[in-house]
């Protein structure tokens, strides 16, 4: 949201206080880059925080299509549904219910240029985010593109 004026950031978590936790962490490193100033912080409350584009001359941009917006929010149907985003975050994504995934996220995806960061601890196989990981096309090809991180050592 720094670096891409106007973005639209969705974070789904496991629950309220894990949403607003990682919420007040984007606010804490907004206000220690170079150059912020409150004024830029346009909304900030326990669910979005809005900050303003900065003009080429310094000041800042007056344009609400310039702002750029993170949301944050409990994976729950009613609090999700309706939100346009470009960049959607699930945070512990083996833990988010499949139904939040199904009426909220997949209609989301069909949205161009659209990205999905699913983070998660490591779940057995059979769990709905394990089983997503490994969807294919027809054709054999993956339909999402996965980079797995791992631990440094076996279990």
């Amino acid at each position: 949201m720094w670096f891409v004026p106007g973005i639209k950031i969705g974070i789904f978590s496991t629950g309220k206080r894990a949403s607003e936790a990682l919420l007040e962490g984007i606010k804490k490193f907004l206000v220690r880059m170079p150059g912020f100033t409150r004024l830029r912080m346009k909304k900030d409350n326990t669910e979005q925080v809005h900050v303003a584009a900065m003009n080429v001359d310094g000041s800042i941009s007056t344009d609400p299509n310039m702002d750029s917006v993170v949301y944050s929010y409990p994976a729950s149907e009613t609090g999700t549904r309706g939100v346009t985003v470009d960049v959607i975050i699930l945070e512990e994504a083996a833990h988010i219910p499949d139904d939040i995934f199904n009426k909220v996220v997949v209609p989301t995806l069909g949205k161009n240029n659209m990205v999905l960061l699913a983070i998660t601890t490591p779940q057995n196989p059979t769990n709905y985010f394990s089983r997503l990981t490994t969807l294919k096309h027809k054709d054999g090809t993956p339909i999402f593109l996965v980079h797995a991180v791992g631990l440094a050592c076996a279990d």
